[in-house]
C-alpha cells in the first residue's frame, strides 16, 4: 500500500496488526510495525510524529538487540534530522547505522546508508563527496536488484547534477529513476523525481515541458499529501513563471504576473514554515529575494536574502551560500 502511495490503508493494516501484538511480547514485530508507521508519517511530511514512532521503534529493537533494525530506525531519524536541516545529527545517525550494517554484512543497509549520507553530503554543498557515495549506493543496489534504493540514487545522482548544471546528465539519471518507478509501480518518490526533472528541462530551456512537469508532481504530491513537495513544486513552479515573464517585451504592465509568482513563493514558504524545513525554508527565501531583485522592490529583495543568508550560514550549506552572495 505504502509503494503505490495508498497511505491510509497502509496505516489501518499496521494500526490491525498492533492491536493484535497488544500486550503480548513480539517486541521485532512491534518495532517494525511502528518503523512502518513512522515511514508514513515521514512521506506525509509529519516529522514530529514520525520521530516519536521511530523512537518507540528504537526502543524495542534495542531491547533484543536487533542490530539491523537499530542500523534502519538510525537512518530512518537521520532522514528527519536531514529534512529539517540539521545535517551534523543526520551524519551522526548515519555513521552509527553505516557501522551497524557493516557489522553484520547488509548490503542493503549498507547501500540505504550510502544513499543518505549523499543527500547530506549535497545539502551541504560537498558536491563531489555527494555524487561519489551516491555511486556507490548505485552499485551495490544494482548488484542486489533492490529497486527502491536504485530509484533514490539515480533520483539523488540527477539531483546533484542539477546544482552542478549539467542538466543533460541530470535528465538521464532521472528519467532512468522515473522508469524503474513505471515499471515497478513504485510511485511514493516520483513526485519528487518529476520536481527534479522539471528543473532539469529548465536548466536546458525547455521551459513549457518543465512547467507540465512540475504541475504533474503538485497533482501527485497533493493526492498524496506530501506538503514538502507541494511546496517544492511551487516554488520551482515560481521560478518558471518568472523565467518566462522575463522573454515577454514589456514587464512592467504585467502585474497579475507578478502577482501569481509572487503568490507561488510565498505558499512555498508558508509549507516549509509549518513543516519547520529550515533549508528549504531558505531556499524558497533565496528565490523571493530574486524575484524581489527584478520586480525592483530593494528593501524586500535585502530582506529575503538576509534571511536565507544566515539559515545557509547556520548549516553551513556552502552551495547555497554561493548562490545568495551572487545577489546584488
Amino acid at each position: 500500500y505504502k509503494a503505490a502511495g495508498n497511505y491510509q490503508e497502509a496505516i489501518n493494516e499496521i494500526e490491525k496488526g498492533l492491536n493484535i501484538l497488544e500486550d503480548k511480547g513480539n517486541f521485532k514485530e512491534k518495532g517494525q510495525a511502528y518503523n512502518d508507521l513512522g515511514n508514513i508519517l515521514f512521506d506525509q511530511s509529519d516529522y514530529g510524529q514520525s520521530t516519536k514512532m521511530y523512537m518507540r521503534s528504537l526502543d524495542l529493537r534495542k531491547k533484543i538487540a536487533d542490530k539491523k533494525g537499530v542500523a534502519e530506525t538510525h537512518i530512518n531519524l537521520a532522514n528527519v534530522h536531514c529534512e529539517e536541516g540539521n545535517y551534523s545529527k543526520a551524519a551522526e545517525m548515519l555513521e552509527i547505522s553505516n557501522k551497524l550494517m557493516i557489522e553484520i554484512g547488509y548490503r542493503l543497509g549498507i547501500a540505504g546508508t550510502y544513499v543518505n549520507l549523499g543527500i547530506v553530503y549535497h545539502n551541504l554543498g560537498r558536491f563531489d563527496d555527494s555524487l561519489k557515495i551516491l555511486q556507490e549506493s548505485l552499485k551495490i543496489s544494482e548488484e542486489i536488484g533492490n529497486t527502491p534504493i536504485l530509484v533514490l540514487s539515480y533520483s539523488n545522482l540527477g539531483s546533484v547534477h542539477i546544482d552542478l548544471q549539467n542538466f543533460d546528465l541530470a535528465k538521464e539519471y532521472l528519467e532512468k529513476g522515473l522508469k524503474l518507478m513505471d515499471d515497478t509501480e513504485f510511485k511514493v518518490f516520483e513526485s519528487q523525481a518529476l520536481i527534479w526533472l522539471g528543473q532539469a528541462l529548465l536548466g536546458l530551456g525547455r521551459i513549457s515541458e518543465a512547467k507540465k512537469l512540475e504541475l504533474k508532481a503538485y497533482k501527485i504530491a497533493e493526492e498524496l499529501n506530501q506538503r514538502s513537495y507541494m511546496g517544492f513544486a511551487k516554488r520551482v513552479l515560481g521560478v518558471i513563471e518568472l523565467r518566462q515573464l522575463n522573454t515577454k517585451r514589456d514587464t512592467t504592465t504585467d502585474q497579475e504576473s507578478w502577482n501569481k509568482i509572487e503568490l507561488l513563493l510565498t505558499e512555498s514558504l508558508k509549507i516549509f514554515e509549518e513543516l519547520k524545513m529550515e533549508h528549504e525554508f531558505g531556499r524558497t527565501c533565496l528565490e523571493l529575494a530574486k524575484f524581489y531583485l527584478q520586480y525592483g522592490d530593494e528593501e524586500a529583495t535585502q530582506n529575503y536574502k538576509s534571511r536565507a543568508k544566515g539559515i545557509f550560514e547556520k548549516l553551513h550549506a556552502l552551495g547555497d551560500l554561493e548562490k545568495v552572495n551572487k545577489i546584488n
